[in-house]
Order: structure tokens, then C-alpha cells, then sequence
């Protein structure tokens, strides 16, 4: 979707790599991809505005 809108740079993709690191970290186990989701279609709504 990002690449789609023209917001994908080197620099979001380490800070969406990042944030899905920290997700992954806090969600051991299972009920992980949910958040994964939210946390990647946050940041881009949030680069979008």
C-alpha cells in the first residue's frame, strides 16, 4: 500500500522494520499479527497526512 501512495523510502521501511521489531518483542507467542497490522497501517496513515 505504501508503494502504491509513493511513501515508501530507505527510511520508512527501517522505521516500519523497527516498529514491527519492537511489536514482535512485546507479542511472544500468539495475537501478534493483529498489532502487526494496526502498527503498519498507522504509520502509513500518519505519512500520509
Amino acid at each position: 500500500m505504501a508503494q502504491i501512495l509513493g511513501i515508501l523510502n530507505e527510511n520508512f521501511k527501517k522505521e516500519v522494520i523497527n516498529n514491527c521489531i519492537m511489536v514482535l518483542k512485546r507479542n511472544v507467542g500468539s495475537g501478534y499479527k493483529r498489532e502487526l497490522a494496526k502498527t503498519i497501517s498507522t504509520m502509513i496513515l500518519e505519512r500520509m497526512r
